[in-house]
């Protein structure tokens, strides 16, 4: 698994996602990530919660008489798994528009003290074996501060006291 954001590796354990107001614009600076994932590294946990939602898309489609999401009824409702290899382009379009908050939180729950946070999803692309994502997010309020007082205190350190007075 490889995360870039503003075009320098990131650590996965210093991520996390914004889970409320996700997609909404911020004030805070921000930047494109790009994480990439080979399929067989997604958590089965993952999996396990996009097969529910392809089921639980099945039962409602059959009690309100039409489906929902047409491209997973046509394709009669298959397995996640199944989907990434055969049809990769309605698994990726599940993760976008339904399962980004699942796909995010499978990946990054354990993360506490994030440097940085995912906001938005523009593209997912899944082929040759890797899940793409392409998307926006910013440096925490908590890192950004450190980041300005480390930089703080290097310039006084070097005689550079009347720039941050």
């Amino acid at each position: 698994m490889k995360f870039n954001y503003s075009k320098a590796k990131v650590s996965l354990g210093d991520i996390s996602y914004r889970s409320m107001g996700f997609g909404e614009d911020v004030s805070l600076p921000r930047e494109v990530f790009v994480l990439e994932i080979d399929l067989k590294d997604l958590p089965v946990s993952f999996i396990k919660k996009a097969d529910g939602f392809i089921s639980q898309c099945e039962i409602d489609d059959k009690e309100q008489g039409y489906p929902d999401i047409p491209e997973v009824s046509d394709l009669n409702y298959k397995p996640f798994a199944v989907l990434m290899r055969d049809d990769p382009k309605v698994a990726s379009f599940l993760v976008k528009d339904y399962l980004y908050m699942d796909f995010l939180d499978e990946l990054f729950k354990f993360t506490r003290k994030p440097k940085i946070v995912i906001n938005k999803i523009f593209s997912v692309a899944i082929s040759c074996g890797k899940i793409n994502l392409i998307g926006e997010a910013f440096e925490s309020k908590e890192y950004l501060i450190f980041r300005l007082r480390r930089r703080k205190n290097m310039a006084m350190k070097n005689g550079a006291h009347t720039f941050y007075n």
